[in-house]
């Protein structure tokens, strides 16, 4: 279940959360957003020493500076998360770059590739305090929703060509059972739900029964419609 980056720092995260994760009956993955990596490798550290933490999960930055290659920042993150942890590591890809950060990912210690991070946007928003006299200002931000999901598809399906040793993770715009069903049949190990459950909080909860029905069907030999 992704529900966004904002958050107000791991301390307060842990003091208002971590007596909640053991109660779950579910396994607790942590995403780090962080561009610099020293800072990420910091807090791996501290969560490594969470008994109810199983994972963590990298999101790539959505903005780097020029001068930094996307797969050195990687690389370098991932060095120092497998430095400072000995928890399992997932990645959170980029949709426009699944192949070679994959590869990178895997080669660097992940085992888990999310496809992917929301792609981003721009729009223009009119400003009303009369400083600039009406002209807009470009207001940046992650797009999420069902038009994600062919997306995200497109990206899984790439990826899912290079028969990577790690298990693949759906994430972006699915919103219904049959997207939940193509996902998987395009080769994701599991579903992340984002702006659905924003939208619908019991939605996941549905989905995952309807696709457990699904799978006891095909056990006893039924076809699945």
């Amino acid at each position: 279940l992704d529900v966004g980056l904002q958050n107000r720092g791991l301390a307060a995260i842990l003091k208002r959360y971590t007596r909640y994760w053991s109660r779950l009956g579910a396994p607790v993955i942590v995403q780090l957003a962080d561009s610099e990596p020293r800072a990420l490798g910091a807090v791996a550290e501290q969560l490594s020493l969470l008994d109810e933490v199983t994972a963590l999960e990298l999101a790539f930055p959505t903005h780097l500076p020029e001068e930094i290659a996307p797969h050195r920042w990687l690389e370098q993150a991932l060095r120092l998360l497998n430095e400072r942890s000995d928890l399992p590591i997932w990645v959170k890809l980029p949709l426009g770059d699944v192949r070679h950060l994959g590869q990178c990912a895997v080669d660097h210690g992940a085992v888990g590739l999310v496809v992917g991070q929301p792609p981003t946007g721009i729009l223009p928003r009119a400003i009303s305090d009369g400083a600039d006299e009406g002209k807009p200002a470009l207001v940046r931000g992650a797009l999420y929703g069902p038009a994600v999901f062919p997306l995200m598809l497109t990206a899984l399906a790439d990826l899912g060509q290079l028969r990577l040793p790690a298990a693949l993770i759906a994430c972006g715009g699915i919103h219904t059972v049959a997207q939940a069903r193509q996902a998987l049949a395009m080769g994701a190990s599991a579903l992340q739900i984002d702006s659905a459950a924003w939208i619908e909080p019991g939605l996941p909860l549905r989905l995952h029964q309807a696709l457990r029905e699904e799978v006891e069907l095909l056990r006893r030999g039924t076809t699945v419609e």
